[in-house]
């Protein structure tokens, strides 16, 4: 069997590889540069390099600061940084004046100075650790209690208030 003469460089008569002429950057592309050939075959264009571990130096770092913030937390609420968050009228003291920000049902109790025409109530007498509205004169007093926390820990106060103002 006999084949017919081959023409061209390469086997079976193919021409050998032409690299691509370098083209034009069109539609916001910047222009392609020619493969090369290495020991790899053809390499393309590299993408945007990816440092090193980023989604997991970024999660570990997260990490570390929520259980830093965590600790800072545990730490203010056991040495009595949560009295900076006290309520206005668990920090009363006889004397001090106060204004209802909420109902009557549902009072917020404010600090305010006693000069003010905001000035609802007079402190007359403060009961620590106790519930017991009983402990406040009915005939002179509004009693006022709050307790907050948790059952370990829980603390609450009852004020004996004296109206600044004539119920209306």
């Amino acid at each position: 069997m006999t084949y017919p003469p081959q023409q061209g460089n390469g086997p079976y008569g193919q021409q050998p590889a032409q690299p691509y002429p370098p083209q034009q950057g069109g539609y916001g592309y910047p222009p392609q540069q020619p493969q090369q050939q290495g020991w790899g075959g053809p390499q393309g264009p590299q993408g945007p390099s990816r440092p090193s571990g980023g989604k997991k130096a970024f999660l570990a770092t997260r990490n570390i600061i929520i259980i830093v913030v965590g600790i800072a937390v545990l730490i203010g609420l056991k040495f009595g940084l949560g009295e900076l968050f006290e309520s206005d009228a668990k920090a009363a003291a006889v004397g001090d004046c106060l204004e209802n920000k909420g109902t009557n049902f549902d009072p917020d109790m404010k600090s305010v100075d006693c000069s003010s025409s905001a000035a609802e109530y007079k402190v007359a007498e403060v009961h620590d650790n106790t519930t017991d509205t009983d402990l406040c004169d009915a005939e002179k007093y509004s009693a006022y209690t709050e307790s907050s926390g948790r059952r370990k820990s829980r603390s609450s106060v009852v004020l004996c208030l004296t109206p600044l103002k004539p119920a209306g």
